[in-house]
């Protein structure tokens, strides 16, 4: 069994100021950053005068290899989805999550019946 040293990882901020302050942490919300504008996640844009301001947040984790050393540190920028109202803020959700127990009873049932099978992905925006 491994454990990863705790004095060998680096502390994850409890707020922003600490997280600007540390080049590792720093590093990992500019590589969010740059994802969020580069897949397009939204676009920058004129709040209407109407519509309440729907604040962010980071969140900070560490990511561990299967022996415990350090993978990579990485920062998620989240909104505040508890402050949005239904036809205000939002019109629908989508959540592109699914249930691996789903999957393996469409793939257990795709087998049995010898089907076959093709994989494709669909981006929607």
């Amino acid at each position: 069994m491994y454990h990863a040293s705790v004095a060998s990882l680096p502390l994850i901020p409890t707020s922003l100021k600490e997280a600007i302050a540390s080049p590792v942490w720093l590093q990992a919300m500019r590589e969010e950053y740059d994802a969020l504008f580069s897949n397009k996640t939204w676009t920058l844009s004129p709040l209407p005068p109407e519509a309440p301001l729907v604040g962010c947040k980071w969140i900070f984790k560490t990511k561990l290899t299967t022996d415990g050393s350090l993978q990579r540190c990485k920062a998620h920028l989240v909104a505040k989805g508890f402050n949005q109202t239904t036809d205000v803020d939002y019109a629908e959700t989508f959540s592109p999550i699914v249930c691996h127990t789903n999957i393996r009873l469409v793939l257990t049932h795709v087998v049995s019946s010898r089907w076959s099978v093709r994989h494709i992905d669909i981006m929607l925006f």
